[in-house]
């Protein structure tokens, strides 16, 4: 999913007033967010994610089955500044749910301090092929 794959679905499924920057900030601080706290990414190893008008092209860490949790984030997010807190609820109950289904996946996957995932990304290997592989799991180098 690109960027504006994620922002254009969003939209069709629940139209809003916010800016595209509103947006586009959000989904910085998910994508953040799974890098740190999903992936483990040391800080020196996180790209800044500050998400432009410009990257609309700009492909995310997460390919289905996976992706849905940016949607669910920027649906949860829309729903709290609008006030719907009803929805919100909802909205956030749906967002935990994808967080901790993807983090028990890879935590299952693999271990950080091995640092194979890592190199595997510098050879250019997706995220997603690493997660389908289960190739996160191997001890020593690769």
């Amino acid at each position: 999913m690109t960027v504006g794959d994620c922002l254009n679905f969003v939209d069709d499924c629940k139209p809003n007033a916010f800016p595209p920057f509103a947006k586009l900030k959000w989904l910085s601080e998910i994508e953040g967010r799974i890098a740190s706290e999903i992936f483990l990414m040391a800080p020196a190893e996180i790209r800044q994610f500050d998400y432009t008008p410009e990257m609309q092209n700009y492909k995310l860490l997460l390919d289905p089955p996976w992706d849905d949790i940016y949607i669910a984030y920027l649906i949860a997010k829309t729903d709290s500044k609008n006030g719907e807190f009803n929805r919100l609820s909802t909205a956030a109950q749906a967002f935990n749910r994808k967080w901790n289904e993807l983090s028990a996946y890879v935590a299952n996957l693999y271990t950080p301090g091995n640092g194979y995932y890592f190199r595997e990304l510098e050879r250019g290997a997706p995220v997603q092929q690493l997660l389908d592989e289960g190739g996160m799991n191997t001890y020593g180098d690769v």
